[in-house]
């Protein structure tokens, strides 16, 4: 009686692997590229958030940026951010660090994002204050994308008009 497996038998099983490795791999790594895009859409979430609840304080008005105070508490954006003033904007689910958000009031409806190719999971915010006032009464905010190779953001964009 013979003990072991054949080459041909080993062949085959190498192949099985290898065919089944061909199939999950790209698939892991679309899955993996729509969770950190996920991530950034989350991310545009909680700016949104963070905006809406300026706005109650604010009498309805948009912050222009994150250092404008609201009329109501004295708060700013940063102070509103979940964690408060000591804790940081969500993290950038590409590079890990905190995400990083370009403030462009004084805009005119409908916004269109100033970086047509934005860095993967960074954020605009957009609205039609002016600088260094919180007087906007609408807003957009647009997201990076993974795929640089298109020049587009991400699809969602985030506005209340």
């Amino acid at each position: 009686m013979r003990k072991g497996f054949t080459l041909i038998e080993l062949m085959v099983v190498v192949v099985i692997i290898g065919i089944l490795a061909a199939i999950a791999i790209p698939n892991f790594m679309r899955m993996q590229q729509r969770a950190k895009e996920s991530s950034t859409k989350n991310n545009m979430h909680t700016l949104q958030l963070t905006v809406e609840d300026f706005s109650t304080l604010n009498n309805g008005a948009y912050p222009s940026d994150n250092t404008v105070p609201t009329s109501e508490s004295n708060e700013t954006l940063e102070d509103l951010k979940p964690g408060g003033a000591a804790g940081s904007w969500p993290n950038n689910p590409f590079t890990g660090q905190p995400v990083i958000i370009a403030w462009a009031p004084g805009q005119i409806a409908p916004f269109v994002a100033s970086d047509p190719d934005m860095p993967p999971g960074e954020i605009e915010y957009m609205n039609d204050a002016t600088g260094g006032l919180a007087d906007g009464q609408s807003y957009a905010i647009f997201g990076g994308d993974a795929d640089d190779t298109n020049g587009s953001n991400l699809a969602i964009v985030l506005k209340n008009y």
